[in-house]
């Protein structure tokens, strides 16, 4: 039933333009493992679910970078989360393959957290923020279209209440 709907829409959508298929797909992909998942914090999760509802904000993550290419790998992102005081914190790093980036209101952003832990962590980082930049170096023919850009983060803020898991 549902399965085979997902499956006939999904085809209906690549077959009048892939670009659209591969872009709502990585929105979809991370609003639909979190839903099935429920990894992250239950605040976290209702803040960003009810902004994709009621605003249509469109979400995905965003982990590849130049030099570790994406963390399948198991490498160690050069993008970091460091302290900045109490429950706060500043993202540094560049990250490539960013689909969506022109349009994106959250980037769920792969991170290495610089306090000593040497732990991993994803945070949910907002496009109103300060210190995102995104350089339009995504020119592929017939993917044109899904926006994956390279996105800087430059001392951007975040709090404790963005972090999705560490």
């Amino acid at each position: 039933g549902g399965a085979l709907l997902q499956e006939l829409d999904r085809d209906m959508i690549g077959r009048a333009d892939a670009s659209t298929a591969y872009a709502a797909g990585m929105h979809m992909m991370s609003v639909g493992s979190e839903a099935a998942s429920r990894t992250w914090p239950e605040s976290l999760r209702a803040r960003i679910f009810k902004d994709a509802v009621e605003n249509g904000a469109l979400i995905n993550q965003i982990a590849s970078e130049p030099e570790m290419g994406s963390p399948q790998g198991g490498g160690k992102p050069a993008t970091t989360m460091t302290p900045d005081g109490d429950a706060r914190w500043r993202i540094n790093g560049h990250k490539t393959y960013a689909t969506l980036a022109p349009v994106l209101n959250y980037f769920l952003t792969y991170v290495a957290v610089e306090d000593g832990s040497d732990e991993r962590a994803r945070v949910a980082i907002h496009r109103d923020l300060p210190g995102i930049r995104i350089e339009e170096t995504w020119d592929t023919l017939g993917l044109r279209a899904t926006g994956s850009h390279d996105v800087y983060f430059e001392d951007v803020p975040v709090s404790e209440d963005d972090v999705m898991f560490r």
